[in-house]
């Protein structure tokens, strides 16, 4: 957890973001897959148009 506060039950999803930029599409892949190995929820890679995501 990077910060506290947010309350136990919410009615809305919260979308929790870190934005961070990679050299190449190459990285994010590899960072994809580190990720994927991890026991994660709720990832899923997204095309925004002008930028990429996991």
């Amino acid at each position: 957890m990077l910060i506290s506060g947010r309350p136990e039950s919410l009615s809305f999803n919260v979308i929790n973001q870190i934005s961070l930029r990679v050299d190449s599409l190459a990285t994010l892949k590899a960072m994809h897959a580190r990720v994927a190995q991890e026991k994660t929820s709720e990832i899923a890679p997204v095309t925004h148009g002008n930028s990429l995501s996991i």
